[in-house]
């Protein structure tokens, strides 16, 4: 009897019942073919290596997929509550560079993050996955950010006299999908990109992984 997947997490094709995202590699595309993947690794160690590039937010590190018994989905590791009044300090260096051994001889250790202490902790986030939890709501947003203009390409801000004010037109070549245009919250994550200056420089650059 196949078993029932829970409701908390989306079933995935190809991969085995209670997959733990293990490493988020590299973005790769074949050239005869217009597609985006991202390379994933899962525990247990499947055949299944890549993972369509609009299913990123959907698989940070450690998420338990296809989840069929309880406890499973619950989120790995330590919840610590951080108050950042500025990412000034913040250097940039490599996964590698974390003295955690087993985290960095992973396959994905030349992988860019963001290094910064708090308090007595020094703390080491892949760029990736700040840019999953800020940006990638949803597989449109995760797609538009693949294209340096895309967001010149699908919307038209004017800005009127008032700057307090401003309209947002749709363009017709535009491919937000009616169930984002009917999302308040992802039209207001929309309207954040759009509007603010430094978050709109950032999800244009937030793609990379190497």
């Amino acid at each position: 009897m196949a078993s029932k997947k829970t409701k908390k997490t989306p079933t995935f094709r190809g991969i085995k019942d209670n997959s733990q995202v293990k490493e988020i590699g590299s973005m790769v595309r074949d050239l005869r073919n217009p597609n985006w993947y991202i390379e994933v690794k899962l525990d247990p160690a499947q055949d299944k290596e890549k993972f369509g590039i609009s299913q990123l937010g959907l698989i940070p590190r450690r998420r338990v997929l296809n989840v069929t018994h309880a406890g499973a989905s619950k989120v790995a590791g330590y919840e610590k509550g951080l108050k950042i009044n500025s990412t000034s300090t913040w250097s940039h260096c490599r996964i590698a560079d974390c003295p955690i051994v087993n985290i960095r001889r992973q396959g994905d250790r030349q992988q860019w993050c963001f290094s910064f202490k708090a308090g007595d902790t020094q703390f080491f986030l892949p760029q990736i996955e700040l840019a999953r939890a800020l940006f990638f709501h949803s597989a449109y947003l995760t797609r538009l950010a693949l294209n340096s203009n895309g967001l010149d390409e699908e919307f038209d801000v004017q800005m009127g006299e008032n700057p307090n004010r401003a309209e947002i037109h749709i363009l017709p070549s535009s491919s937000l999908p009616m169930v984002v245009r009917g999302n308040p919250s992802q039209r207001r994550i929309l309207a954040w990109l759009l509007l603010n200056k430094e978050v709109r420089n950032s999800f244009k650059a937030s793609p990379s992984t190497s």
